[in-house]
């Protein structure tokens, strides 16, 4: 039912609407709600799109320093190999998981490739260049912040009992060679 006495809530041409609904509810779901919105549907119309975009309501949004889709998608690639690469033993299994995950928190300030494979084939840039007495720049690390999120979930994905579900064969014994095939972090 239509009231008699409506309020004018938009001042502008019916174009400029969406693009100010589109900021304005960008700009309080935050106070509003304590929410950060990281995904925005529209009709098509770019240009509500490019308006929160270039207002950055919570800063800068690129993907620095944060946990992507891609990035998850490399780690849960990582530990499927180890996994499939590494059937006749649990540690074998442990050692290579641990190994991505160091692998991945190294800075060239503190490098983390102890766990990493060292013969002079290995996957391990940092290792290859140690090995040719090159030096290294860390590539793709992910921010301590981050390690420190999914550490727990490493915990929980290496204990005996949940890698003894990936055993191929029952009552292996525990002395296979570690890094059977090349698993490559990138």
């Amino acid at each position: 039912m239509h009231k008699e006495n409506c309020n004018a809530n938009h001042f502008g041409n019916s174009g400029s609407m969406e693009v100010s609904g589109a900021i304005e509810i960008f700009q309080s779901s935050e106070s509003l709600h304590g929410l950060l919105c990281t995904k925005f549907l529209g009709d098509g119309d770019s240009r509500a799109y490019k308006a929160v975009k270039e207002m950055q309501p919570y800063g800068d949004t690129d993907d620095h320093g944060r946990l992507t889709d891609a990035e998850i998608d490399k780690l849960q690639r990582y530990y499927g190999l180890a996994i499939r690469n590494n059937t006749g033993s649990i540690n074998s299994m442990k050692q290579v998981i641990w190994a991505t995950y160091f692998h991945k928190a190294s800075t060239d300030a503190y490098p983390q490739h102890g766990l990493c494979p060292t013969n002079e084939d290995t996957c391990c840039e940092y290792n290859r260049a140690i090995t040719n007495g090159e030096v290294y720049k860390q590539k793709n690390t992910l921010p301590s912040e981050m390690h420190n999120c999914i550490k727990n979930v490493y915990w929980e994905l290496t204990t005996p009992n949940h890698l003894a579900k990936c055993l191929h064969v029952a009552n292996v014994q525990d002395n296979s060679p570690l890094w059977q095939s090349q698993l490559c972090m990138r």
